[in-house]
């Protein structure tokens, strides 16, 4: 019995080494060294491709049995995923062709290859029952002796690996023809002086390439602040048991040439997962950087890959698509920022117009933005460096604000901010303008603006019939003196802000008071005399006044008056009533004659009028005519006559009533 035990170890040792093909539970990662018996076609595990030639052991080593024909066979003891991979090492490549090959039917000459054609050509084929094509051509490489040629296919992307390195032309060809499959060999062997062959031959589905990179501005080319940035992704297998560890790389270097950083993390279980640049070696391994690293300025890529507990290997998955995945900026803009400069402005808006960025230096991720402060205080919403101008809102009127700015790159990084600038709102249109009239004055009120005493701030009211003004005052109110009684007259106000800004003007216009003899008399400049030929009488006391004058109420005038242009040769009811009114001075109009027409005799009258008044001279155009300034005394005259009379009518009561 010991016997037979002893015997039966010894036939395990055997096939351990001479038929070594390892099976490995939950993974499906096949290995075979062909250290076993020659054979012909290659035995064991292996199939040959219908319509093709074997492969074939010869010294511990497989190598085609039919040179300058198609020979290929494939693991016939496992079904493997669609994710798969076959690997060998190459010897004594001269001329086309040895290598692997994926998805290989086991009905037709149907599967994808990777071989070396030539000492420095890798070719990527495929053949869809029996029909060859070449898919792609990769001259790059140097063909060693022993050197490791390995074909990977995720769904529909090809990649031929070299030495442990990807192929870039031969990286993610793309192509749908063969959905499923075996692992194998491929070879076409037409060398005469020598014999191609491999070893070491290895293949399975592997891990899943690490999916769902992040997050978005570690993927995308963005830029941040951060030297220690978290990158995350998710591993997963198509045997949830296996467990994983992930390999990531961060370079400057788009070909990776060189890293900053080369982590190897312990076995994981399947699940996202991330790695923070500078993180503690735990129980993985840094082959490039250390804990508690950080990154310097610049742009980065960086791609991961996944090695399950079989040590079966998925492709790398790299970021942003091969592109800058990221980029780190630490440094702020610098330079001299000039004040900005300003647009339109409302009572409650003021365009800011970005300064200049020609001063400003920034070597690092960009100009990104710029931002107004305002009043030191209040920071507005920062704007793209494109946009010339910005908006601040909501304000108050005429109420000067102050604005400095900055400039932002694209990592957030902010300059200081530059030199200042301020400027007032403007002040509104004025409203609710009123006028409180007397004989003599208009008494002018407007609404109050704000802040209206600072700077240069005020209100401007102008009497537009007569150009007199209040100029710049820092009130509301204005009284316009040394009027005419019952005379219309004109007024506008403005307002103007800290600035000196003016607002557009409001109207108003209002007659002053009706006129009494006197003040008639008074607002018009003339002698007391005028009151010829009447005279008026008034008794000298009345018992409700202490001064001993009459208190007398006149009646406002309803008479006529003159408004149109009177000269030679008109006829007219103006005429006549001009005629009647001089008829009452023998010494201007001894003639008295009441036509209505304008003839020599009343040209004549108004000359000694304008002369005796001195409204005009002998030498003005406007001599002998009736023009405003005339028409203006002719109208204190006619009222002159009507107060007369309404005197006359007073005294006449008093007689009677005494």
């Amino acid at each position: 019995m010991r016997g037979k035990l002893k015997i039966t170890f010894l036939l395990l040792i055997i096939l351990s080494v001479f038929f070594s093909v390892v099976f490995k539970a939950n993974a499906i990662v096949r290995q075979d060294n062909f250290n076993r018996a020659d054979a012909n076609p290659i035995g064991g595990n292996w199939t040959t491709v219908a319509a093709e030639a074997a492969f074939k052991i010869v010294s511990n080593h497989a190598e085609v049995s039919s040179k300058g024909n198609r020979n290929a066979s494939y693991w016939n003891a496992d079904a493997f995923n669609n994710n798969q991979y076959s690997q060998a090492t190459l010897y004594n490549i001269v001329n086309p062709g040895l290598g692997v090959a994926v998805r290989i039917s086991s009905s037709s000459e149907t599967y994808y290859a990777a071989r070396y054609t030539s000492p420095n050509e890798i070719g990527l084929i495929k053949y869809v029952a029996g029909a060859y094509t070449l898919m792609a051509s990769d001259f790059s490489t140097t063909y060693l002796n022993g050197a490791l040629l390995k074909l990977s296919i995720s769904g529909t992307n090809l990649t031929v690996n070299y030495n442990g390195t990807n192929v870039t032309s031969l990286t993610n060809v793309s192509d749908s023809s063969i959905s499923a499959g075996s692992v194998g060999l491929h070879g076409y062997d037409a060398s005469v002086s020598s014999t191609a062959y491999l070893d070491d031959w290895e293949g399975g589905s592997p891990p899943n390439s690490p999916s769902s990179l992040g997050p978005s501005n570690k993927v995308d080319g963005s830029w941040s602040t951060s030297t220690q940035p978290t990158l995350s992704f998710t591993q997963s297998d198509a045997n949830a048991s296996d467990t994983l560890k992930y390999r990531i790389q961060i370079s400057t270097s788009s070909s990776f040439a060189s890293q900053s950083v080369d982590y190897t993390s312990a076995l994981l279980s399947q699940t996202s997962t991330s790695f923070t640049v500078g993180q503690a070696v735990a129980s993985g391994t840094y082959t490039v950087g250390t804990s508690s690293q950080t990154l310097s300025d610049g742009q980065y890529y960086w791609r991961v890959m996944s090695t399950d507990n079989y040590l079966a290997t998925s492709s790398y998955t790299t970021a942003n698509s091969g592109s800058v995945a990221f980029g780190i900026d630490t440094t702020s803009p610098t330079g001299t920022i000039a004040s900005s400069t300003f647009g339109t402005i409302t009572t409650s808006s003021i365009i800011i117009n970005r300064p200049s960025t020609s001063t400003i230096t920034e070597s690092g991720s960009g100009l990104y933005q710029w931002q107004i402060r305002r009043n030191s205080s209040t920071t507005l919403s920062a704007v793209s460096t494109s946009t010339a101008t910005t908006s601040d809102t909501s304000l108050t009127s005429n109420t000067q604000y102050t604005y400095d700015v900055r400039f932002i790159d694209l990592a957030g990084n902010t300059s200081s901010y530059g030199a200042t600038s301020s400027k007032y709102t403007l002040t509104p249109t004025p409203t609710n303008l009123s006028i409180t009239p007397s004989q003599t004055s208009n008494a002018l009120l407007v609404d109050s603006f704000n802040n209206a005493s600072s700077s240069s701030s005020g209100y401007y009211f102008t009497n537009t019939t007569n150009s007199n003004n209040s100029g710049w005052i820092t009130t509301n109110s204005w009284t316009d003196t040394s009027l005419t009684c019952n005379t219309l007259y004109t007024y506008t106000i403005k307002y103007r802000n800290g600035d000196s800004t003016e607002s557009a003007t409001s109207s108003l216009s209002q007659t002053t008071s009706a006129c009494s003899v006197s003040a008639a008399v008074a607002s018009a400049g003339l002698p007391i005399s005028i009151l010829s030929p009447a005279r008026s009488v008034l008794p000298t006391t009345n018992p409700s006044t202490s001064s001993g004058q009459a208190n007398i109420p006149i009646s406002q005038y309803q008479s006529i008056s003159f408004s149109n242009y009177l000269y030679s040769g008109l006829a007219s009811p103006d005429v006549k009533n001009l005629q009647q009114l001089l008829s009452n001075y023998p010494d201007i109009y001894p003639e008295s004659l009441i036509t209505g027409y304008y003839g020599n005799l009343t040209k004549q009258a108004v000359q000694r009028f304008q002369i005796k008044y001195n409204i005009t001279n002998k030498s003005d155009s406007a001599y002998g005519y009736v023009g405003p300034k005339t028409r203006k005394i002719f109208n204190l005259l006619e009222q002159i006559n009507y107060l007369k009379n309404q005197l006359k009518q007073i005294l006449n009561q008093i007689k009677k009533s005494s």
